[in-house]
């Protein structure tokens, strides 16, 4: 999965972290999908007594960092466009 897909209709593993946008809840979270008290709800994965509204679900990246370079440099060459034109 490379792309945010809606979660409604997604079947989360548990024990595995997701990043979710939460829009009640200032946009992407890293969320699981907690069974443990019940038939299954989105929370924190840092705290699950933090229940999320989610709306859209990714896959971790591998690497964050990796990744988190790739975003700003791609930001970076946009910025740059942007100032040329």
């Amino acid at each position: 999965m490379t792309e945010p897909i809606p979660a409604y209709g997604f079947k989360p593993e548990t024990d595995r972290s997701y990043l979710v946008f939460c829009p009640e809840h200032g946009g992407w979270h890293v969320g699981e999908w907690w069974t443990v008290d019940g038939p299954g709800r989105w929370v924190l994965a840092c705290d699950a007594g933090v229940d999320l509204t989610v709306s859209h679900v990714l896959e971790l990246p591998a690497d964050p960092i990796t990744v988190s370079v790739t975003i700003a440099w791609s930001l970076a060459r946009q910025v740059t466009a942007a100032g040329r034109a």
